[in-house]
């Protein structure tokens, strides 16, 4: 009895020991995967700071690139819009040139007193009437514009009595003389014969060089 009792006696020390070394080995993994964790958890951190700091970059990139793009952009549009007002300012200027060129369509050397309006050579004006209407000159503006035209005719200066032939014997400074009274009776009038619904246009030959023009007769045989 005292034998087998001496023997558990023996036997339980060596029990707790192993129940001791068991216990510290679980203490000791408890640790190492609590160590563990805490790795994993710190790498998942740094994982998650460094993607977001990527993510940071790109998007910093990102807008890098849009904001060049704007830039392209406004420059392209910036260019567009200067062509574009060029193109109408040259089409303004285009459109003025025509307009002030459009009272008078006959040839450069070739002009119509008093002068025709609008776009065609046909000269619109209302006899009797001195009322104004919309595109409609009154005769009284064409008997003035007439008036302005003949003046230098009426007081000549510098003007000599010369034939057709004698033309090319005259001074530099110096013209014949055009006699009025050869024109018609109707267009000695003060009115020109506007008033009377008859009225009388002159035509004039601008300066063309070396052109000498042919002296005029009344035969009609």
């Amino acid at each position: 009895m005292n034998s087998s009792s001496t023997k558990t006696d023996e036997t339980t020390p060596l029990t707790k020991q192993n129940e001791d070394g068991v216990s510290g080995d679980k203490n000791n993994m408890g640790k190492e995967s609590t160590g563990l964790e805490e790795k994993l958890s710190s790498l998942e951190k740094d994982t998650e700071a460094s993607n977001q700091n990527t993510k940071r970059t790109v998007i910093n990139l990102g807008t890098v690139e849009e904001m060049l793009q704007d830039q392209k952009i406004r420059a392209i549009i910036g260019i567009v819009g200067c062509v574009l007002l060029l193109l109408a300012i040259a089409v303004i200027i285009t459109l003025l040139i025509l307009n002030a060129n459009n009272d008078d369509k006959t040839y450069r050397f070739l002009r119509i007193v008093p002068r025709p309006r609008g776009p065609t050579n046909l000269i619109y004006y209302r006899h009797g009437d001195l009322k104004k209407e919309s595109g409609i000159r009154s005769w009284k503006e064409m008997v003035k514009e007439i008036d302005e035209f003949l003046a230098p005719y009426r007081r000549p200066v510098n003007a000599s009595l010369c034939a057709v032939n004698d033309r090319s014997s005259l001074p530099d400074d110096t013209v014949c003389l055009f006699d009025l009274n050869t024109i018609a009776t109707e267009c000695l009038k003060p009115d020109y014969g506007y008033m009377s619904g008859s009225p009388c246009i002159f035509i004039v030959f601008n300066n063309i060089t070396d052109w000498i023009p042919n002296a005029g007769s009344n035969d009609t045989s």
